[in-house]
């Protein structure tokens, strides 16, 4: 519940300053404004994006954990739901999540258990009868086919 109302609290703070900068340069000059930040910030959000995916595909193919930019990811599509929806403050919230400095700041402090030390923990649950047991522990897998170099094959994407 407590969800539902600051999303109805900022929708209306978002129509109030549209109607506010509206009154001030016009109602076209407005719309211009709304649509060129969009376009502006859905192209960053494509440049970012897709350094962000090399970048994970490049530490993912030397065998280190991706989870930075996994992360990352996350505040770039954020970023680019929020420059879609019209208006200014959504659009600032949007822009703030394509500074690379603030993307880390915000994965320090939201995601940190995600990211420890870029070791990645697996739960397995099974569940019979009365009882319970978790299964912690590391894979590898073996059956991927070995490239003309003698690496292991590690593509993630087509």
């Amino acid at each position: 519940m407590p969800i539902l109302l600051i999303v109805f609290f900022g929708m209306f703070v978002e129509f109030w300053v549209i109607v506010a900068i509206a009154k001030q340069i016009g109602v076209l000059a407005t719309l211009g404004a709304t649509l060129v930040t969009a376009a502006i910030g859905l192209a960053l959000v494509r440049r970012q994006g897709l350094k962000t995916l090399a970048r994970a595909q490049e530490k993912a193919q030397h065998g280190e954990s991706p989870a930075r930019e996994m992360v990352e990811g996350v505040a770039i599509f954020f970023g680019g739901i929020l420059l879609f929806v019209p208006g200014f403050i959504s659009d600032a919230i949007g822009f703030a999540l394509l500074i690379p400095g603030l993307r880390g700041v915000l994965g320090r402090r939201f995601l940190a258990p995600i990211i420890q030390n870029g070791r990645s923990q697996f739960h397995f649950y099974s569940q019979s009868g009365a009882q319970s047991r978790t299964f912690e522990g590391e894979f590898e897998r073996t059956d991927i086919n070995n490239g003309p170099d003698g690496k292991k094959n590690q593509n993630f994407l087509p």
